[in-house]
């Protein structure tokens, strides 16, 4: 996927315990924060080794948190990365196989309406849940 890869940072578990049976035991459920950054490779982080820039705050998620580190973009361009990540599925299946745009003679799909998101299960899960971002 080379320079075009987006690299999903970190899923990070903000919690105050370490292992898992800790997690298990709590009373309330984690916090999830996923951050998606377009055109970041796997080793511009400092955490991942990069020595020329510095990224304090992504690197303090990641040591805090559950870092996933074999996880990989479903594609090189954002649209349908984001709609892989949110629906767990293929971006072809649910209608973007592209860049979806505001203009339609420039757009690579349309996310189908019927197709449920990370958001909507959390929301059953009794989860309150935001979007930050593009």
């Amino acid at each position: 996927m080379g320079s075009q890869m987006i690299l999903i940072v970190c899923i990070s578990l903000v919690i105050s315990t370490i292992t898992t049976r800790e997690v298990l035991s709590q009373k309330s459920p984690p916090n999830i924060i996923i951050v998606l950054a377009d055109d970041l490779g796997y080793g511009n982080l400092s955490i991942r080794g990069a020595s020329d820039m510095q990224t304090p705050h992504l690197d303090q998620l990641a040591q805090g948190g559950l870092r996933i580190t074999q996880f990989y973009a479903n594609s090189t361009v954002c649209s349908p990365s984001r709609a892989a990540l949110l629906s767990g599925k293929y971006p072809d299946l649910i209608g973007v196989p592209g860049v979806i745009r505001q203009n339609p003679g420039n757009s690579w799909g349309y996310l189908a309406k019927e197709v449920v998101l990370l958001p909507q299960l959390l929301t059953r899960a009794g989860y309150c849940t935001a979007h930050i971002g593009k």
